[in-house]
């Protein structure tokens, strides 16, 4: 079963800052994830959250298994995307 993607306001602003192309590279890497995201993904250590790697950017996740859904919580480079979690 597919999960549902849901992108938090905080993200999206982040989504919207970057360059159209690199935009469109990480809705269409989040996309591809909804069927398997287990396999995609990697657990952060000494959090709660999941981070998906595209490129240069990170994507932090918060994922439901139950309730079969991804948060897309927030998207950034390396250096920055790991502060204030």
């Amino acid at each position: 079963m597919a999960y549902t993607v849901i992108w938090t306001a905080k993200a999206v602003k982040l989504l919207d800052k970057l360059p159209r192309e690199t935009a469109a590279q990480i809705v269409s890497s989040i996309e591809q994830i909804r069927d398997h995201p287990f396999r995609h993904i990697r657990w952060l250590k000494g959090s709660p959250y999941f981070r998906h790697r595209v490129g240069k950017y990170r994507v932090i996740l918060d994922i439901r298994r139950r309730a079969l859904i991804i948060y897309v919580i927030k998207i950034g480079k390396r250096d920055t995307v790991y502060r204030d979690l």
